[in-house]
């Protein structure tokens, strides 16, 4: 796999601010000139409400977890 396969493969830990933050920086380098990201990026972040929702219907500890994720937003910032 090459540094630019591994950027694609980021994209959904990066939007649900699952990467560390030195893999982070290093995504949001490669986000700012790959389009096929970007797009990746837009679709994923459609997702984290749904996700968040889903998990707390579970009523699980993981509930928790997704909702901090989705309301840190991508990146995890």
């Amino acid at each position: 796999m090459t540094a630019g396969d591994r950027h694609h493969v980021d994209v959904g830990a990066y939007a649900l601010g699952l990467l560390e933050e030195a893999d982070a920086d290093r995504f949001e380098e490669h986000l700012a000139q790959c389009g096929r990201c970007a797009d990746l990026l837009e679709d994923f972040v459609g997702l984290e409400p749904l996700l968040a929702a889903y998990a707390a219907r579970q009523g699980t500890a993981s509930a928790a977890s997704a909702a901090d994720a989705a309301q840190r937003g991508p990146g995890g910032r």
